[in-house]
């Protein structure tokens, strides 16, 4: 297996709250999700403040500058506070016949 490139990035995100294609989102309390795949089940439970959106990132990626378009966003952003917890339960495949 190969090794994943590495890259710095340096630069900021700003939210886009208004203009063409922002969005935002708020959400207070608890959430809890279940999936259930043919292996195994993931519990994920969140309890707490939940908020982001469309956002303009700012910077470099590597030698590569990234400025913000003139219309839209270039990215999102998505910020939590409070306790998350994920549980999950595997069970193996049966062996090949």
């Amino acid at each position: 297996m190969s090794r994943p490139v590495s890259f710095p990035v340096k630069g900021a995100f700003n939210r886009m709250v208004s203009g063409i294609g922002a969005s935002t989102f708020t959400n207070n309390g608890n959430r809890d999700i279940v999936n259930v795949d043919p292996l195994c089940t993931i519990t994920s439970s969140f309890n707490g403040n939940d908020s982001g959106g469309t956002a303009n990132f700012v910077g470099t990626i590597g030698m590569i500058a990234i400025a913000a378009p003139p219309l839209g966003a270039n990215g999102s952003i998505h910020v939590q506070k409070g306790q998350q917890r994920f549980t999950s339960v595997c069970t193996p495949a049966p062996p090949p016949i």
